[in-house]
């Protein structure tokens, strides 16, 4: 078994998504971490996916952390169309030309194989060892070892589970069988060059003149969105619609089903903590699923800055993260699960509202709004994760202990 140098912090991530890689890029940040590496199954050979619009609450961690926007084909968001699916009529249009000013950053698109691209060199070439073709098949939390398929084990300080929805350590993590849920919905994606599309005058009339942004339209259970990302070179293409008979199980990754996850209440144990999707998983309604688990990692800087190998206290800051993160992760994964295609008829709203103050006591939304909205945007938008774990921080050294919960049982927030 390998063993971690008593004089440095030992990190594995394990998953090199966006939020495993993004967790990489955070932990190295803290300032004096000499190992921090990732074990991915994968070999990505055959990188693949959609697009991927994050909001400024996203956007604001990745500029601190240097990350090259454009050299990435980030592709501004400036506008939402929602038409009629008839006439193709404009019922609903909303500017996003007040995103930047109002909450310090933009709101853009990428193509997810860029973003993912770009977090991975950035990744590297802050001293992320990134592992492929290393499949974690067993989690001791209490000792923070690792067992992989390969038979071989390896110890670590601080191990960050970012290994998705159909995590495998998730159940060990928290003790829950949480496996999802079929929701009955799914969505084919598609990626559309927009040189295409401009030879089609039906289509392109449509789009030409206006900046870029969202045009949507839903019809008798199917909705369609789309918008450009890769520099406004590619047109992303989601058909949502309910999932046909027979394909309940499907996984491929152009028309998957469409699955939930209950929230859970707590992302540690011992010296493992859960990230990104691994712990809550959302619908793409907000388009908030990227955002928390990059919000996700970047608490790690500061959650777990100053401490050592030889800190005794490596457990307490996983709890401190968990604390931290709770209330924010679950309020919004029950806002995309009631908004999730507008079937309120499926999601009681008053049942959820009841389940998101068992996590959280700040203001709420309304639950019937559009994902857009000005109240949604002001939730989500101006959240800064590096101010709040600093605040979690400095409580964490005036009270730490069991005082982190309020006596009425509910996760305390630092905001």
């Amino acid at each position: 078994m390998a063993y971690a140098s008593p004089s440095s912090l030992d990190v594995a991530v394990v998953g090199a998504g966006i939020a495993g890689l993004a967790a990489g890029i955070a932990l190295k940040r803290a300032g004096h971490y000499s190992n921090v590496v990732i074990y991915e199954r994968s070999l990505f050979k055959n990188e693949i996916g959609a697009a991927i619009t994050p909001t400024p609450n996203a956007n604001r961690i990745l500029d601190r952390w240097g990350f090259d926007a454009k050299a990435y084909g980030e592709t501004d968001k400036l506008q939402v169309r929602v038409v009629d699916a008839q006439s193709l009529d404009v019922d609903f249009q909303l500017g996003f030309t007040n995103v930047r000013d109002e909450y310090g950053h933009n709101f853009n698109a990428f193509n997810r194989v860029d973003l993912h691209r770009g977090l991975r060199e950035l990744a590297e070439e802050v001293g992320v060892q990134v592992q492929l073709g290393k499949e974690v098949t067993d989690l001791v939390c209490d000792e923070g070892c690792l067992k992989s398929r390969d038979g071989s084990e390896a110890k670590h300080d601080l191990v960050v589970v970012a290994d998705g929805l159909r995590s495998s350590l998730a159940k060990t993590v928290t003790g829950l069988d949480i496996k999802p849920q079929k929701l009955g919905k799914s969505v084919f994606r598609g990626l559309v060059p927009m040189r295409h599309l401009k030879k089609n005058p039906l289509i392109w009339q449509h789009f030409e003149g206006e900046v870029s942004g969202f045009y949507t339209c839903q019809h008798e259970g199917i909705m369609i969105m789309t918008y450009p990302c890769a520099n406004d070179e590619i047109m992303n293409v989601a058909v949502f619609h309910t999932t046909r008979p027979g394909h309940e199980d499907d996984e491929s990754w152009s028309s998957p089903a469409t699955k939930f996850r209950d929230t859970i209440s707590h992302y540690n144990n011992g010296r493992a903590i859960l990230i990104g999707d691994a712990a809550h998983p959302f619908q793409p309604t907000h388009a908030q699923s990227g955002c928390s688990g990059i919000e996700d990692a970047a608490s790690l800087t500061t959650i777990f800055r100053n401490i050592s190998s030889t800190s005794i206290d490596i457990p307490e800051r996983c709890q401190l993260y968990s604390d931290l993160r709770i209330p924010r992760d679950n309020t919004t994964q029950l806002y995309s699960n009631v908004m999730f295609y507008q079937i309120r008829a499926v999601f009681d709203g008053a049942k959820y509202k009841d389940t998101i103050r068992e996590h959280y006591d700040g203001p709420l939304m309304p639950m019937n709004g559009r994902p857009w909205d000005r109240h949604h945007q002001q939730f989500w938008y101006p959240y800064d994760v590096d101010r709040e774990a600093e605040k979690a921080i400095e409580w964490y050294e005036q009270h730490g202990g069991d005082g982190r919960r309020l006596p009425s049982g509910i996760v305390k927030h630092f905001y």
